[in-house]
């Protein structure tokens, strides 16, 4: 059997910056400093585990719920995969060629599914996979 799971941010999706944005926005918020390495820390994090990962930052500064904190990421990055995130270079004819040679694909992404979902279909990226798998699904 050919497969291939793929990565979204970053792989598929052209939306590292935007992260990177919206964890310095939400830090600044907070009357926190950021920096790259925070960034680096919770790319690999889903949505969840970041909001925890900053709820400990935080945790000498203020009381804040990880509830909060992800309302807070959702409302800055809200629309973003639904009208901006583009998809990498060359990934269409990677995907299609992929297909006509019956390699089965899925993703498994940090993203939660309603935005990579969106991004997908906005893109025609979305009738290569058979699957999407999000790590807080999982």
């Amino acid at each position: 059997m050919k497969a291939m799971i793929f990565d979204a941010d970053g792989t598929l999706l052209d939306s590292m910056g935007l992260w990177r944005r919206i964890d310095r926005e939400f830090l600044e918020a907070h009357h926190y400093p950021y920096s790259t390495e925070i960034s680096e820390q919770v790319e690999t994090m889903s949505l969840q585990q970041s909001a925890v990962y900053f709820q400990q930052l935080l945790a000498d500064r203020e009381a804040i719920s990880v509830r909060q904190i992800t309302q807070e990421l959702d409302a800055l990055c809200a629309g973003a995969y639904e009208t901006q995130i583009q998809a990498m270079p060359f990934v269409s004819d990677f995907l299609e060629a992929a297909r006509r040679q019956e390699y089965r694909m899925c993703v498994a992404t940090a993203t939660d599914r309603p935005l990579a979902e969106s991004a997908f279909q906005r893109l025609g990226l979305g009738g290569y996979f058979l699957e999407i798998l999000t790590c807080s699904e999982v």
